[in-house]
This record gives C-alpha cells, structure tokens and sequence, in this order.
C-alpha cells in the first residue's frame, strides 16, 4: 500500500502540498506497472478525448510543448538512474524491463507537439501528467490523466 494520504493517518486539508522530492522519489514505479501501461494504452486508444488535453492557445501550445519537451529530457534519465530494475536505455530507446517493450527515445521526439510527448510519457510512467501554464495565473495547459480522482482533464 502507497504510503499516502489517506493511508498515513495524516490530517485531511485542501491544499496542493507542493514539496521538493529526491530524485529517487520523482516517479514511483512498481509491480503494476505493466497493467498500468497497458491500461493507459487502451484509455488513450478508446478514450484519449476524456484522458488527454492540451491547450487550444497557440502560445500556451507551443509554451506546453517545449514543457512536455524538458519533462521527457528529465524524465528518462531519472528512470534509468533511479530506476535501473524497471527500465534500461536499449538501442531502440527506453526498455521496460517487466514489459520486454522499448519505447522509442530521439531528439526528433523532442521537437513534436504537446499531445504527442504527452502520450509518449503515457507509454513509460505510471503517473498521470498535467503542465501548468506560468503566472499570472496558472491554469492547465496541457495533460496526460488516465486514472483520476473525481475529476477528469476537459
């Protein structure tokens, strides 16, 4: 069981509970990983208007697809360094060790739009992905969320 509210005893508070996490903490595979991606699979095949969302504006568009960007570029070493027993760089891109599946990694990937990084995040991590448009006020620019709680992405 995932060490989280509501399974800690902590105290419940609307808040966003922003904190800094160790590299090692950022993303939290586990032994269902490879049902988790291949539930998200099959939402974003069937479902992908209920689960992905990306900005109509044309400058937060292009301002979430440069984040989707930097967040792959962050992502998969930390998955590879932090995370060596799930995955491994192979010649075809980042394999998942428990799925025998490599998802394919190129500076090419990093130059398409938001929704295209985002789906490809889908395929590696068992978290959802939402990207948050800069002050003035923040709202969501962009997202990837195939298991909500009590809401969804539109």
């Amino acid at each position: 069981m995932t060490p989280y509210f509501p399974f800690t005893g902590e105290p419940y508070g609307i808040a966003m509970g922003l904190k800094p996490l160790e590299p090692a903490q950022w993303l939290e595979p586990d032994r269902s990983l490879p049902h988790d991606l291949a539930a998200k699979q099959v939402i974003l095949a069937e479902s992908s208007h209920l689960a992905l969302a990306t900005s109509r504006d044309p400058e937060i568009a292009a301002t979430s697809a440069l984040a989707a960007a930097e967040l792959i570029e962050l992502m998969v070493p930390n998955l590879i360094e932090c995370h060596s027993a799930h995955y491994v760089l192979d010649r075809l891109g980042v394999r998942i060790r428990s799925t025998d599946s490599s998802i394919p990694f190129s500076d090419s990937l990093l130059k398409s739009d938001a929704g295209t990084l985002l789906r490809h995040t889908a395929r590696l991590i068992q978290e959802d992905v939402c990207l948050l448009s800069p002050a003035p006020r923040a709202q969501l620019a962009a997202g990837v969320v195939c298991f909500p709680s009590r809401w969804n992405i539109a």
